[in-house]
């Protein structure tokens, strides 16, 4: 039955596509965004980024308030999904309350991520292990 089923799959499906240089498709995809965008689509891309209000931030553009902010509200999530949890855990979730803010840099990135992760740890968060 199954050989059956095989066999008939194989026979009622279409053909695959030829493959295409790639000279060919991205002149095939600059028609497609120019019916879509306009003639100019280069341009139109362009001019959208360009009106974007948004600017990049640099690591130090964050006051410490919003730090304090994103950190306790990576240690709030993560008390609701954890008992337990690591320097690992806090930095990912760290990575995820951030994630719609756009950085300058990877660099000024994971400074700020690096504050929040850090600031919970004395603050809002008991450790397991004794400091010695």
């Amino acid at each position: 039955m199954y050989a059956l089923r095989q066999h008939s799959t194989l026979m009622n499906r279409p053909a695959k596509h030829l493959a295409q240089p790639l000279t060919v498709l991205m002149a095939q995809w600059r028609k497609r965004a120019d019916q879509a965008i306009g003639p100019d689509a280069v341009a139109a891309i362009q001019r959208a980024l360009n009106n974007a209000a948004e600017r990049p931030l640099a690591a130090a553009d964050l006051s410490p308030e919003t730090l304090d902010a994103y950190g306790a509200a990576t240690v709030l999530t993560l008390q609701t999904k954890r008992a337990t949890w690591t320097r690992w855990n806090l930095l990912a979730e760290a990575a995820r309350r951030t994630r719609l803010l756009r950085f300058v840099s990877t660099t000024d990135r994971f400074a700020a991520l690096q504050r929040p992760s850090n600031a919970p740890n004395s603050t809002r968060s008991a450790s397991l292990h004794p400091t010695s």
